[in-house]
């Protein structure tokens, strides 16, 4: 389902502000592209928020553990960037395979067209729904982000499962007190 929102401004990314990490990624956080992930849904969330969020924890990872966090971080932000509505059956945008297969390659693609990308985001990205996909990623770093990209999902998923429960049970409790 599409958000109604305007492309969020560099600024407001979640309080963000550790220089090394926005210099990383500042190129793509920039992009109109990719600010366009903040019309999409992923669970509870924006998918903008969603790789924001993959990506800062990655990057953190990754820097704690001396391994490659410019290309986590960048490729983090990417993983997701399909551009479309996969919950819209009438999307033109939408391939032909199902959705969980075929994103990964639609961020490549996308990637590839509107940024300069390394073998190992690219890795990142194409990987990153192992074992939905049956290649396993090539580099630690793409390990990471298959890693969070779930944890992450499944956070979002759980607040969404939170809010849709006590939605029902604030509607239950007003049924109640209604007069009949």
């Amino acid at each position: 389902m599409r958000i109604d929102t305007k492309a969020v401004p560099l600024s407001s990314f979640r309080g963000i502000t550790d220089r090394e990490y926005l210099g990383c990624v500042s190129d793509i956080i920039e992009h109109p592209a990719f600010l366009e992930l903040s019309q999409y849904r992923h669970h509870d969330a924006t998918i903008l928020d969603h790789v924001l969020k993959v990506s800062w924890v990655s990057w953190r990872l990754c820097d704690g553990l001396g391994w490659n966090s410019r290309e986590a971080a960048r490729g983090g932000l990417l993983h997701d960037f399909f551009l479309y509505d996969w919950h819209d059956a009438d999307d033109p945008a939408i391939p032909d395979a199902p959705h969980a297969f075929a994103h990964p390659r639609v961020a490549v693609e996308n990637s590839r067209l509107y940024f300069e990308i390394t073998d190992r985001e690219e890795n990142i990205i194409a990987r990153h729904m192992w074992p939905v996909t049956p290649i396993p990623p090539r580099y630690k770093e793409a390990w990471v982000i298959s890693v969070v990209d779930k944890l992450v999902a499944a956070a979002e998923f759980l607040n969404l499962a939170a809010i849709s429960l006590s939605d029902l049970v604030d509607r239950a409790r007003r049924r109640l007190r209604a007069p009949a």
